[in-house]
């Protein structure tokens, strides 16, 4: 664990967060909300990240700040 971080694998409702990564660079996280169901409002709302993982060059990205200031939402 890194200190200052929020370690673990599940979201607020205690839910596994689904995660996927590809060849293009990109890892991404989800969260399907509190019913752990596709789709919903307020809480039961989908959340979804995307962080870069590897640049265009295949290089291995690691860099904590890289991690922080490059994530989107798709």
């Amino acid at each position: 664990p890194l200190d200052g971080h929020i370690n673990r694998t599940e979201d607020a409702w205690g839910n596994s967060l689904k995660y996927s990564y590809d060849n293009t660079g990109l890892f991404r996280l989800e969260s399907l909300g509190a019913n752990g169901l596709l789709g919903g409002e307020g809480d039961n709302r989908d959340v979804a990240r995307s962080f870069r993982w590897q640049n265009e060059s295949g290089v291995v990205l690691s860099d904590e700040a890289f991690w922080a200031s490059e994530r989107s939402i798709p």
